[in-house]
């Protein structure tokens, strides 16, 4: 509040970050850890799958299965 005197100013600092990471919701995936605690073994192995992928590593393919 010192630094930015105009009340306009203020809140555009404050909001504008919020929204910037707001709109990363759709784009970050879920924790593979919370869709296994809900069940969504099914999603799970697509993120984990994925994450391999781009790691250039390879995942067992009952690696998740044993988790149930």
């Amino acid at each position: 509040g010192y630094l930015l005197r105009h009340w306009y100013t203020l809140s555009l600092a404050t909001s504008v970050p919020f929204i910037l990471l707001f709109s990363y919701w759709w784009i970050i995936p879920e924790s593979p850890r919370w869709l296994l605690s809900k069940n969504r073994i099914d999603e799970a192995e697509v993120i984990v799958q994925n994450m391999a992928r781009i790691n250039g590593k390879t995942v067992p393919t009952n690696f998740l299965r044993k988790m149930e």
